[in-house]
């Protein structure tokens, strides 16, 4: 049986000279990733979002960009079992020095270039494809 994960997470943006930089966390798993985690019981999404920006990554002064969310889904398996994800995203400028939790072994502000080839999955890179699009709208 498939079980279900709601979590929430941000594109974390900086601005750079000529362009915008993206943060990206490398975790104990192997792989480049957003900051996001699994909503808690009462918590909205923006909250949970909020919260595991601090817990994963330091940053707590987020100039959060209104009209921007985004929703993924993906499935994947571990440990024998399947999981069935959903990860709603915001977008926010960081401002923080980061601060990795245990879950990650690295942490870099990326070029959209880079970004996209760093994330492993085809979802994220979509994401981050329409946090790009999104920005160079405004």
């Amino acid at each position: 049986m498939t079980e279900k994960l709601h979590a929430a997470g941000f594109v974390i943006f900086k601005e750079t000279l000529n362009s915008v930089a993206y943060l990206l966390l490398h975790n104990t798993k192997g792989h480049w990733d957003l900051p996001k985690g699994l909503v808690d019981d009462g918590e909205d999404l923006l909250e949970a979002a909020k919260r595991e920006a601090k817990e994963e990554a330091g940053q707590t002064n987020l100039a959060i960009i209104e009209g921007f969310h985004e929703t993924i889904h993906y499935t994947y398996k571990e440990k024998g079992k399947e999981y069935k994800k959903t990860v709603d995203f915001f977008l926010t400028e960081g401002h923080d020095a980061v601060i990795l939790s245990d879950e990650h072994d690295e942490a870099e502000w990326f070029s959209y270039e880079e970004a996209l080839k760093k994330l492993k999955f085809k979802e994220t890179r979509s994401l981050l494809e329409k946090a790009e699009a999104f920005l160079l709208q405004k």
